[in-house]
């Protein structure tokens, strides 16, 4: 049995989010102002399910985007695409 290819492992990941990610979701809101904890807590629990993402880098990736879902995913597949998740853990 071989090793699945980057490649193979980018679109894996991709695909996984695409099938939980409606185009039109409920992932798509923006907070007027920054979640209180108990919310991003939660933000970072389902980031991290989706994208198999340890918490730092999730917090890491939603702090980046606002705490807007739909944008922390898209630059999550951005750095995978790119191959630089490694700069959400530095």
């Amino acid at each position: 049995m071989t090793a699945a290819s980057p490649n193979q492992s980018i679109r894996c990941h991709i695909e996984k989010i695409n099938f939980f990610v409606p185009k039109k979701s409920v992932f798509d809101i923006k907070f007027e102002a920054t979640p209180d904890d108990n919310t991003k807590e939660r933000l970072v629990e389902l980031f991290m399910n989706l994208t198999e993402l340890d918490k730092l880098p999730s917090e890491r990736c939603l702090e980046a985007n606002d705490w807007h879902m739909k944008h922390a995913l898209e630059y999550f597949i951005k750095l995978l695409k790119l191959g630089n998740l490694q700069s959400l853990m530095n």
